[in-house]
């Protein structure tokens, strides 16, 4: 009988060192779709407040904050377990306790957020 394999392991040495992973569970068509289509228009808010001769720092830095906002969403909606540590080498909380991204370095974050995209486009084996 068919079962729709939805989730996947990721193996994560390259951000956390040997034997670390990340297990997600692959985002629907739609919510990628949205996603996308929330990032574009909040990048064409960018580019016209960037062309403008007086920079808005406080709505450039909201509009920043909507970007990372979205991907957290996803990241917090989809990641579903890791084997991460701290600089310490302590075990970070499993992700679905609030916060724990704040404890992420920054390419910890977007390297998790790319693997949405690239584990939709792989082919299993």
């Amino acid at each position: 009988m068919p079962k729709r394999q939805s989730a996947r392991r990721i193996n994560s040495d390259v951000i956390q060192g040997e034997d670390s992973y990340i297990e997600i569970r692959f985002p629907k068509v739609g919510t990628m779709k949205a996603y996308r289509k929330s990032i574009a228009e909040l990048s064409k808010e960018m580019e016209k407040l960037q062309e403008n001769t007086v920079k808005d720092t406080s709505a450039i830095l909201d509009l920043a904050d909507k970007v990372e906002l979205a991907g957290n969403e996803l990241i917090n909606a989809h990641l579903k377990a890791w084997n991460w540590v701290d600089d310490d080498e302590t075990p970070l909380p499993q992700p679905d306790k609030n916060g724990v991204l704040d404890m992420l370095e920054i390419h910890e974050r977007n390297w998790i957020l790319q693997q949405f995209q690239v584990a939709a486009t792989e082919k299993k084996g």
